[in-house]
């Protein structure tokens, strides 16, 4: 027969790892890829003509002054599929370089000023069928 301690710690053992399983990911997570950043974030679902939601745009302001974006993926999370990012000024007069290419977790991070930023997505399904190619607003100022 176990003690009550000996049980009560295997209780909160099997708790921590069932937990860990279910987890749901902080805004915060969408950082670690971005240096310097100030605590402020924004983000944007990207959703396909059906409606689903296949991945999320976030900006994080840093320290620098720059905006920091970063394109997650989510319905194709740890699968690998094409996306690309560019980010531009309001009026597309200026945009970053891109990043693009074959990815299961993210696309950037790309630094961009000013913080009035659009953004250019496409996200293919992992078969390469276009599932998301379009402008969205990408940062805090619309």
């Amino acid at each position: 027969m176990r003690s009550k301690g000996t049980l009560s710690k295997l209780l909160v053992v099997v708790g921590l790892l069932v937990g860990g399983l279910f987890a749901v990911p902080s805004q915060a997570s969408a950082a670690t890829v971005c240096s310097n950043t100030d605590g402020s974030y924004l983000s944007r679902d990207v959703r396909n003509s059906a409606g689903e939601l296949i991945a999320t745009l976030w900006w994080h302001g840093t320290t620098t002054g720059k905006g920091c974006y970063v394109l997650r993926a989510a319905k194709w999370e740890g699968t690998p599929h094409y996306m690309l990012l560019r980010i531009c000024n309001y009026d597309y007069s200026r945009c970053s370089g891109e990043d693009a290419g074959i990815y299961s977790s993210y696309a950037g991070p790309i630094y961009f000023d000013p913080v009035c930023t659009n953004a250019r997505v496409i996200v293919h399904s992992p078969s390469g069928s276009v599932a998301f190619d379009k402008r969205i607003a990408a940062g805090p100022c619309e």
